[in-house]
């Protein structure tokens, strides 16, 4: 009789998480919440219902990405519940903190600036007359 079982499980999680990176697991089964508290939970900013995980596909030799959303009681039950060996989940931002990262753009930087500058000049005239 030969028993094999899996020494390391490794996979990785990126995005909105508190500690990215590839993580090893000693458990031969891990599901989706697991793997994210392995990676510290999600972040505030965190899309929680449009997780994407890649999985490589040896019949397509290629890799496949399937969207997931943790807020849906079903998510116990789809085929991509429980992580394979390389997996890799990605945690996509809030819509809201993509919108927030787009307009912080130099131009806005330059006239916040300005903005101080004026002020600071403002204030320097009006306490020498």
């Amino acid at each position: 009789m030969v028993t094999i079982t899996l020494a390391n499980f490794n996979f990785s999680v990126l995005g909105e998480v508190k500690s990215p990176g590839q993580k090893t697991s000693t458990t031969e089964k891990l599901n989706l919440f697991q793997a994210l508290a392995l990676a510290g939970d999600t972040t505030y900013d965190a899309n929680k219902t449009n997780i994407k995980l890649i999985r490589y596909s040896e019949a397509d030799e290629k890799d496949k990405v399937i969207s997931l959303d943790l807020s849906e009681a079903s998510i116990v039950n789809s085929p991509y519940y429980y992580l394979q060996q390389n997996d890799i989940l990605y945690v996509e931002p809030d819509r809201n903190k993509q919108v927030a990262v787009k307009t912080n753009s130099a131009a806005d930087q330059w006239i916040r600036y300005g903005g101080v500058a004026l002020g600071l000049v403002t204030l320097i005239i009006s306490l020498t007359r």
